[in-house]
């Protein structure tokens, strides 16, 4: 890292903070967040306080997380080639990679504020509604108010991974595009495809988008008592979107690198 790249993340961050897109980002994680809870009686046990919050979490993250995060990713090369800004950088001899790695860096921390609103938001609705004492059953203490929030953490970081890898792969998209309404299409319409083909040709472990639910389905177990296999899924899953990860950044920085952005 250098002096370089944090010039340059600063730059995205501030422009970042500017968008509008960002900002309806946090509010619609929120709202929507709260809105699920309608479905549920809070005031209930404890555990339908931490079921709501396994059921709210992938509603917005798996949905208008995505969206979001691939609206943005889509504008941050597609958008500055069409609107010049990109030709203007290059002029003015600025490093294309630590360019690329300031906006992949950007869609890092974006995709990571959009899943702390959503856990942050679910959590304080569920406490709301109560306080969060554990899964309790028949008397019991199955799983104590500390180990959910333990595992909710895990589970938000879990579900980081595949929305970061989402926001990679619109980048590297972004890169080979011209239009960032194009790019968001693009991608946005492969997601559909992909998502309507995994299942019936058997794909879906080996597609990044199947482990956006995994640790969702992990928690939800735990609600209901019970503390299923979790361990071998999200290794698996990391492994998935690590190669996605590597192979749509090497391609998106290739790109970047040697694109003629004069045209």
């Amino acid at each position: 890292m250098t002096r370089r790249f944090w010039s340059a993340l600063e730059v995205e961050l501030y422009k970042a903070v500017r968008q509008r897109l960002v900002w309806l980002g946090v509010m619609l994680c929120a709202l929507l967040t709260t809105a699920v809870s309608l479905r549920f009686d809070l005031t209930a046990a404890a555990s339908s306080r931490y079921l709501y919050i396994a059921h709210a979490a992938p509603a917005t993250l798996n949905v208008i997380g995505v969206m979001l995060l691939v609206l943005f990713a889509a504008t941050l090369v597609a958008g500055e080639t069409a609107n010049g800004t990109l030709r203007g950088l290059v002029l003015r001899r600025v490093n294309r990679l630590e360019l690329f790695m300031a906006k992949w860096a950007a869609i890092a921390l974006f995709s990571l504020v959009l899943v702390a609103v959503t856990l942050f938001s679910g959590w304080m609705v569920a406490m709301s509604g109560g306080p969060m004492t554990g899964v309790i059953y028949g008397g019991d203490v199955v799983f104590t108010g500390d180990r959910m929030l333990k595992v909710l953490l895990i589970c938000g970081v879990s579900a980081w991974v595949p929305l970061f890898t989402a926001g990679t792969l619109a980048l590297a998209v972004s890169c080979f595009s011209r239009s960032a309404l194009g790019a968001a299409a693009t991608v946005l319409g492969v997601w559909a495809a992909i998502e309507a083909l995994k299942y019936p040709l058997r794909l879906e472990s080996y597609v990044f988008t199947t482990y956006l639910e995994t640790p969702w389905v992990y928690y939800a177990e735990l609600c209901d008592g019970f503390a299923g296999p979790w361990m071998r899924p999200m290794i698996i899953g990391g492994i998935i979107c690590g190669c996605t990860i590597a192979v749509s950044a090497a391609a998106g920085a290739w790109r970047m690198v040697y694109r003629d952005v004069t045209l």
